[in-house]
């Protein structure tokens, strides 16, 4: 199989055709590109990767790599070694050890590490904020808490890792608003971020997004409507399906066979 190179638009070659793969997006962001050798051909064939500068063609990161990303920590990139991940930056300073099986997108300056099945955040400097002593947890804060889990039992931590609101919930959803679903056994409601139910547990469904205009699907008794951000029912749970928002119609809803604006 032959390798590949890189030629500029007038046709001076800037990168010598040394690579099993160049990848001209992706992983690599709007800053590399993505090279790839091959390292082993048998039983399997396995690959390790390395960055260019997609400006100077210079090697940024040498093919040593299992996986590399520049997407998901803003100026920093994520490599993986031995099975692990940490990230360092493109001058290959370490920020965080390889030493996690996941790390997630970095949201408002945390980002969620895995390790040994256990949950927690990093901050941008890599030190732990929240620690990794959850089986899950939310992608980000909202209104200062983000939902966290372990044994099956959800709650919210602050930014301080406090758990503010105990782990008693079968599911939690972030504080999109005012106000966050959660599920108690088989049924959903609402809470307040101090904790306090603003409704009862009787939607058998919530959507997880809001709409533009403020209001939230909900499913009661089989049939749907929307809710507000106090947990107000604004529109009666009395539709048969809900097809979409259109903004200058409004909520598309579905009654006996008819479509109504």
């Amino acid at each position: 199989m032959g390798k590949w190179g890189i030629l500029r638009n007038d046709g001076v070659e800037v990168v010598p055709c040394m690579y099993d793969q160049v990848h001209e997006s992706g992983a690599g962001g709007d800053l590399y590109i993505m090279v790839q050798k091959e390292v082993r051909k048998h039983p399997t064939a396995e690959y390790h990767v390395g960055l260019i500068d997609d400006q100077s063609f210079e090697t940024v990161l040498p093919c040593e790599y299992e996986a590399l990303s520049a997407n998901s920590i803003p100026g920093h990139i994520t490599f993986k070694k031995n099975g692990k991940w940490g990230w360092m930056t493109a001058g290959k300073n370490i920020i965080a050890e390889p030493i996690y099986d996941d790390i997630g997108w970095m949201r408002e300056g945390r980002v969620t590490v895995t390790k040994n099945g256990l949950t927690g955040m990093l901050n941008s400097s890599g030190r732990v904020v929240v620690p990794l002593r959850y089986q899950a947890m939310g992608r980000q804060f909202t209104k200062g808490l983000i939902p966290v889990s372990l044994h099956g039992k959800w709650g919210y931590a602050d930014t301080l890792a406090r758990e503010m609101i105990p782990l008693q919930f079968s599911e939690a959803r972030d504080f999109g608003r005012s106000i966050a679903a959660v599920k108690v056994d088989n049924m959903y409601g609402f809470i307040d971020s101090l904790g306090k139910a603003v409704t009862a547990f009787d939607f058998e469904y919530i959507n997880h997004a809001w709409e533009p205009d403020g209001l939230i699907e909900v499913k009661k008794a089989g049939k749907f409507g929307f809710a507000d951000e106090s947990g107000k029912l604004v529109i009666p749970c009395i539709y048969d399906d809900v097809r979409g928002f259109n903004h200058k119609e409004g909520h598309l809803l579905q009654k006996n066979g008819q479509l109504l604006r």
